[in-house]
């Protein structure tokens, strides 16, 4: 399976870069065969949605799970779209990572609010609240003052 990770250098014994968006490099590696792809990170400069853009790269290169530190909420939400799934505040060395990752040892990041993941129906988790009292943004007064006029 290829799997994304953010580095801090092009090697597998290169620690987890802690910052997806701003990490020096993403390594694409073969889960199976240890076998890696490093790429700089295009978008290390860019302002404003790096993180998305990068997060885009990651998909069309078809990795099928990212291995990062942090993450953003819009970036989150570009990865689930694509279907791939997000392991944040990953730490210790890209093989380290992957090899935890091949273990079942990570977690997978919950979705970011109001995103569902594939296959789930949204829960009700509370009794519905009472309805809000009507409430009038007028002033009677106001309006008396229109009247008279």
């Amino acid at each position: 399976m290829k799997v994304a990770v953010s580095a801090m250098r092009p090697g597998l014994n290169s620690l987890v870069d802690h910052r997806f968006a701003k990490c020096r490099y993403i390594l694409f590696v073969d889960s199976d065969t240890m076998e890696f792809e490093p790429l700089e990170n295009p978008h290390l400069m860019g302002l404003g949605a790096s993180g998305a853009q990068l997060a885009q790269l990651v998909a069309s290169k078809g990795a099928q799970a990212l291995l990062t530190g942090h993450i953003g909420p819009n970036t989150r939400q570009v990865l689930s779209t694509a279907r791939i799934d997000v392991f944040a505040n990953v730490s210790g060395t890209v093989r380290e990572a992957v090899e935890s990752y091949n273990r079942g040892a990570l977690v997978p990041s919950p979705p970011v609010s109001g995103e569902m993941s594939a296959g789930t129906s949204p829960e009700i988790t509370a009794e519905p609240s009472e309805p809000a009292p009507y409430r009038t943004a007028v002033s009677y007064t106001h309006l008396r003052a229109h009247e008279t006029s």
